[in-house]
C-alpha cells in the first residue's frame, strides 16, 4: 500500500512559479475569501456574544468599531490561510519530482495537475475522508467527459483512501469503476480483471449487490470483447443474481436495465438480433424511465450498431445522429466518438469516401484524447 511519501498514482506536483501567476493567484485568492469569510464571521458571532468590553460597546449605533474589528480579523484570517498555502505548496514541491511541467501544459493538463495536486495533498495528510468524497464526487463526471486517465489517477488515490480508512464500499467502488473498466477501456485488460474481481469481493462483504452485479456485469463485457460467449454469459447469470438482491427500486431498475444491455449485445455476437435491439430499446427506455438521461444516451449508439447488423442503414443513420446529438449536449465523450464512427462506417456503405476519412479523423483524434488507440472502422464496439 502505498505511503504518505509517494502517491499510490504516481504524484505529480509543480512548484510555486511552475504552477503559473494566474493559476496559483485564483488559488491564493480564493483561500483568502474562504479565510476572510470564516474569520469574519467568527469576529460577528463573537462580538454578539460578549457586546462589550469594559466599558467600550462594541455594537453601538453606528457599529463603526465592531465593522472595524471584523474587517480586521477577516483580512488577518484571510492572510494566515492563504500564507499557509504557499508554505505547504513550498514543503511539498521540496520533497517531490516535477513530472509535468503545468507552465507548458494545456489547460486540461493543468486542470489535471491541480486535481491531483489537491487529492494527493489530502492524502499526504491522511485526510480519508476528504480524499474519498473528492474522488467518488468526480469519478462519474470524469467518465462522462472522457477524461479516462484522470479518473485511473484519483482513481489509484481514493482507492488507497478507503483501503487505509476502512470504507470497504468505497473501495469496492473505485476497484469496479476507476480501476476496474476504466482501466479496460485503456488497454489495461490483465490489471482491469483482477481489479473487478478485488472489488467484487469486497462488495459481496459489504452486501453491496448493486456492485456485485456491476462488477459481474464488466467482466461479461471483458469476456465478451474477447469472444469468451461462454464465460460472459456465466457472468451476467451471476450478475442478475445479485442484482435480484437489490432492494431499492431505482437502484434495481438501473441495475437490471445494464444487464440487459450485455445480454443485448451476447444476443448480437450469436446472430440474435431482433430481440437484442427490442432489450436495447427496452434498456434505453428504463432509463429514461428513471430519470437517467446519460446512461439512455449511451444506448444510441448500440441501437445503431444492431439496426446496421440488420441491413437497416437508414434507421441506423437517423439513431447515430440522434446519438450525436444528445451525446453533444451531454457533453458524453464516449457516446461523440462511437456515434461519429458509426457514422463513419455508413458513409463508408454510401460510398462517400471523403466524408468517410473526415469522420475517420475526426474519431481518431477524439479517441487520442480520451485513451482509445489504434481506431478503424472495422469496430465500433469499443467498450
Amino acid at each position: 500500500m502505498p505511503n504518505s511519501s509517494r502517491s499510490p498514482a504516481g504524484h505529480r506536483s509543480a512548484s510555486i512559479g511552475e504552477q503559473g501567476p494566474s493559476r496559483l493567484g485564483v488559488r491564493c485568492f480564493w483561500r483568502f475569501l474562504v479565510g476572510a469569510a470564516a474569520t469574519g464571521g467568527g469576529s460577528w458571532t463573537a462580538i454578539e456574544a460578549t457586546e462589550h468590553i469594559g466599558d467600550v460597546r462594541l455594537l453601538e449605533a453606528s457599529g463603526a468599531l465592531g465593522l472595524a474589528i471584523i474587517i480586521l480579523g477577516a483580512a488577518v484570517g484571510g492572510l494566515v490561510v492563504v500564507v499557509l498555502f504557499l508554505a505547504r505548496l513550498v514543503g511539498r514541491f521540496s520533497k517531490s519530482t516535477l513530472l509535468v511541467d503545468a507552465a507548458d501544459s494545456p489547460p486540461d493538463a493543468q486542470l489535471s495537475t491541480t486535481l491531483i495536486d489537491d487529492v494527493q495533498t489530502a492524502f499526504d495528510d491522511e485526510n480519508w475522508a476528504e480524499v474519498i468524497k473528492i474522488g467518488t464526487v468526480l469519478s462519474r463526471p470524469l467518465w462522462l467527459l472522457g477524461k479516462y486517465r484522470l479518473r485511473v489517477e484519483i482513481g489509484r488515490v481514493l482507492e488507497a483512501a478507503a483501503a487505509r480508512a476502512g470504507k470497504t464500499e468505497q473501495q469496492a467502488q473505485a476497484l469496479i469503476d476507476d480501476l476496474g473498466w476504466t482501466q479496460f477501456c485503456l488497454g489495461a485488460r490483465h490489471e482491469a480483471e483482477g481489479n473487478i474481481t478485488h472489488g467484487i469481493r469486497l462488495a459481496e462483504s459489504s452486501e453491496r449487490h448493486d456492485l456485485v452485479a456491476k462488477g459481474e456485469r464488466h467482466l461479461s463485457g471483458i469476456a465478451l470483447d474477447d469472444g469468451r460467449l461462454q464465460i460472459a454469459e456465466q457472468h451476467l447469470l451471476r450478475a442478475r443474481q445479485a442484482a435480484a438482491r437489490v432492494s431499492d427500486s431505482s437502484l434495481s431498475a438501473e441495475t437490471l436495465a445494464g444487464i440487459q444491455v450485455n445480454e443485448a449485445l451476447l444476443n448480437r455476437r450469436r446472430g440474435n438480433l431482433e430481440p437484442a435491439l427490442r432489450a436495447l430499446e427496452e434498456a434505453q427506455e428504463t432509463y429514461r424511465r428513471i430519470g437517467d438521461h446519460d446512461r439512455a444516451v449511451k444506448l444510441y449508439h448500440f441501437i445503431g450498431e444492431a439496426q446496421l447488423s440488420r441491413g437497416d442503414v437508414a434507421a441506423a443513420k437517423d439513431t447515430f445522429r440522434r446519438g450525436l446529438t444528445e451525446s453533444k449536449r451531454s457533453a458524453r465523450r464516449d457516446g461523440i466518438l462511437k456515434n461519429t464512427i458509426g457514422l463513419c462506417l455508413i458513409a463508408k456503405r454510401e460510398n462517400e469516401g471523403d466524408l468517410a476519412q473526415r469522420l475517420l479523423d475526426e474519431a481518431r483524434a477524439l479517441g487520442h484524447e480520451i485513451g482509445y488507440e489504434d481506431l478503424s472502422t472495422d469496430s465500433i464496439s469499443l467498450a
